[in-house]
């Protein structure tokens, strides 16, 4: 990246072939090399071009990443699903309500996950280390003034509202 300036590098081995991800279209994005380590030659408008890929030798439609921005595809071929980023979840990801919140459906309050393990792990009730955590100010929370709220220790408090590790 030293044409642009920026000093990035990264500790991972990196493939300039390997699949990254899918557009919405759901076809799939690769790097900016084909699987055979040459430069695509044929793309098309949307940055992409039927050939084999690693994970598909028969080819595939599929989209390069380019090295001038915006790196993704300038558009897309398929067909992509009207509302694609709305979801019909109760919770967790994409869900319309804030943790708290009431559930318009069973009238009760939305946590996120893991935080009745997090209460049973501090021997509280869920509501209220709800109470304390909107208290002590919600997203933005003072960890000391809900862990005196709830009568433990911060440490305490911090370890059992960690995420888990990924």
């Amino acid at each position: 990246m030293a044409e642009e300036g920026v000093d990035a590098t990264c500790a991972l081995d990196q493939d300039a072939a390997a699949l990254f991800g899918y557009a919405f279209d759901a076809y799939p994005m690769y790097g900016t090399v084909d699987a055979d380590g040459t430069g695509p030659a044929d793309l098309d408008e949307c940055h992409g071009h039927t050939g084999p890929t690693e994970e598909h030798p028969e080819e595939i439609y599929h989209y390069h990443a380019t090295m001038e921005f915006p790196n993704l595809p300038a558009c897309l071929t398929g067909v992509v699903a009207e509302g694609n980023f709305l979801t019909t979840a109760k919770g967790g990801i994409g869900a319309a309500r804030e943790p708290g919140q009431v559930d318009g459906d069973t009238g009760q309050r939305c946590t996120p996950p893991g935080f009745e393990d997090a209460a049973e792990a501090l021997d509280v009730k869920p509501e209220a280390l709800m109470q304390a955590v909107e208290a002590a100010g919600g997203p933005n929370l003072d960890f000391s003034a809900a862990a005196a709220a709830l009568d433990v220790s911060e440490g305490e408090l911090r370890d059992a509202l960690s995420p888990p590790p990924r």
